[in-house]
Formats: structure tokens, sequence, C-alpha cells
């Protein structure tokens, strides 16, 4: 079965946080907390040693790459993993700067979010080929061959 990854959310939605819950449920995970506020998570992260924080992107706009220095200040050994709803480049940029470890969109599956959170705890980055889509949308780049 192999090492059980502690996993911390934080996203502003209690549904969306619910589902996650009962999703990461028997899998690879152990949820070891939750909150709607990245404020209620600090004290936790300490306390609870989680491997990998699942960020929601939502909850912050251009400041999102400090939260991500913050919580790699505070929780070096954890992991960051952003998710979001769409790829806005300059987020993407900022989160990965400031050592975010990947950058999901919410709407993939849950094996592409197993995947994320295994490559993170790793340390091997990842970026879900949605937001590389969405990247490529926007900045109107060829698709990678």
């Amino acid at each position: 079965v192999g090492v059980r990854i502690r996993v911390y959310v934080v996203a502003d939605q209690s549904i969306y946080r619910a589902v996650l819950r009962q999703q990461l449920d028997g899998r690879r995970c152990t949820l070891v907390g939750h909150s709607g506020s990245l404020s209620a998570a600090l004290p936790a992260l300490g306390e609870r040693s989680a491997d990998v924080l699942l960020l929601d992107a939502t909850l912050f706009d251009e400041d999102l790459g400090d939260k991500v220095r913050l919580v790699r200040r505070l929780s070096p050994d954890t992991h960051v993993l952003v998710l979001a709803h769409h790829a806005d480049p300059e987020q993407v940029e900022a989160a990965l700067e400031a050592g975010a470890d990947g950058y999901a969109c919410k709407d993939g599956c849950m094996e592409q979010l197993d995947l994320a959170i295994e490559s993170a705890h790793r340390g091997v980055p990842f970026v879900s080929a949605e937001v590389c889509r969405q990247l490529h949308a926007r900045r109107q780049l060829p698709p990678a061959v």
C-alpha cells in the first residue's frame, strides 16, 4: 500500500471541502485537516505536519505568490499544490516562482488530483494538462508537440 500522504485542504466552499474529504478518503491520502481560510490553516499545518497542502487559488488574487511563500516559510516541509478554476498565466507563474509544487484545475478527474498530490509529495513539479491548454490558449501559442 505504501506511505499515506497527509493532506490539508484550504478552500472557501464548504461543499467543495466536503467532496474532497470524501474523495480523498480511502486513497493514498489521509486528510489531516481542512479550513475555509489560510489564516485558520497555518497553526494546524505545524501541529499536524501535512505533507501536501491543497490551496484553493480562488481565495487569493494578486497575493497568491505571497501566500505560497508564507506557507513555505512557516511549514517548510509542506508541499503546496494550488487548485484553480482557470489558469491565469500571472497567477500560475507567481505561485510556481513562490515555491508551489504544482498547479491543477479543479475540473480535472480524481486520478489527475491523485497524480498531482503524489508528484507534489515527491517534490516533482506538476502542472495539469488543462492548465497547460489554458495557458496556450490565452497566449495563443501553438500546442506542444
